[in-house]
């Protein structure tokens, strides 16, 4: 289920309600930023295992959020009057060579936004406090100070005047993140704290609905990589947890037993990585969707081989040509190979 209302305690209730009534596992995401305040997706995981009701709400191991960027379908300037008439349909190059333009961008500073949504917020300097640039090795725990207000107050210009030069800076490549929900602290003590729970899943690695503002798919890769190598603000997770987490637990979650451990009979689907050298690179666009469209993919280095079923199907991340997948099924029972007698 996908609730825009979880942070409700009457949401909650209907929920519960529902799995009591169906007897069926119920597995949740949560949309609205009133359930990531407190401890409520906690409480809710919590009182679901004491009462052996099986809801498992969806964690991602960050704040979910959009990329604002020239290369995204959403920044800030793009529903100002100059930005619409002038620089909306040109290339990439071409946006940011009319950018660099000292009368555009007086243009466009001057301007009010025609954006009309929640997802701006009321203040503009008070969201820019908690939109951050990626860089090409993207940070997504970054202090308030590398926030594009922070990073302001130091240059000691406007907000909006930053992010505007920022956007035009390595080319118009800069991708910003901004979190939507669970950063009001600068730190990920609260997803710590809801990861580690049993009943919770990993999950909301988007890669597919919203492509032109959210490159999620990587979101493994950096769960690996921060919780358990890379974090620097407080406690990471032991690598065990995590493979554990993102595969058998999945799995079983699923009801999908042919798979998600390494022993015989079952599937061997298996990652060889470079654990020392992983790393994923900020998001870039491409235009690989029908008609020219496009989407935003993140690049990773450090898998060594993908393999699927035992057929090597990535081999230092170029593809083999191999595709022994096939359909999944839910419920797909393992069927065990015994040893002949």
């Amino acid at each position: 289920m996908v609730s825009d209302h979880l942070g409700d305690d009457d949401e909650w209730r209907w929920v519960k309600g529902f799995v009591k009534e169906t007897g069926l596992p119920v597995t949740l995401v949560a949309t609205s930023a009133g359930a990531y305040e407190g401890d409520k997706m906690f409480n809710i995981a919590e009182e679901s295992r004491r009462e052996g009701m099986d809801i498992r709400p969806q964690m991602a191991g960050r704040p979910t959020g959009v990329l604002q960027g020239l290369q995204s379908n959403f920044h800030i300037f793009i529903a100002h009057p100059t930005y619409v008439e002038k620089i909306a349909h040109l290339p990439l190059a071409e946006k940011v060579a009319m950018m660099s333009r000292p009368e555009i961008r007086a243009a466009l500073l001057s301007e009010e936004s025609g954006i009309r949504n929640p997802i701006l917020g009321a203040n503009i300097d008070e969201l820019l406090a908690r939109v951050f640039p990626l860089g090409d090795r993207p940070d997504y725990e970054p202090d308030r100070e590398q926030s594009v207000t922070g990073l302001a107050e130091a240059a000691g210009v406007s907000p909006t005047e930053m992010m505007y030069d920022l956007l035009v800076r390595d080319g118009g490549t800069e991708l910003f993140y901004q979190p939507l929900g669970g950063y009001q602290t600068y730190n990920f003590d609260f997803f710590r704290k809801n990861l580690q729970h049993a009943n919770v899943l990993f999950g909301l690695s988007d890669g597919g609905a919203h492509c032109g503002v959210i490159a999620d798919a990587g979101m493994p890769t950096f769960i690996i990589t921060h919780w358990a190598r890379d974090r620097k603000k407080g406690d990471g997770f032991p690598l065990e947890f995590l493979v554990r987490k993102l595969s058998s637990d999945t799995a079983r979650a699923y009801g999908l037993k042919d798979r998600g451990e390494l022993r015989p009979g079952l599937l061997a689907d298996i990652n060889i990585i470079d654990f020392d050298n992983l790393r994923l690179f900020r998001p870039e666009a491409v235009h690989d969707l029908p008609a020219g469209g496009k989407r935003l993919v993140q690049r990773v280095e450090g898998y060594r081989y993908t393999i699927k079923s035992g057929e090597v199907t990535f081999d230092n991340g170029a593809f083999t040509g191999a595709l022994p997948g096939t359909l999944v099924r839910g419920g797909r029972e393992a069927v065990i190979l015994e040893k002949a007698a």
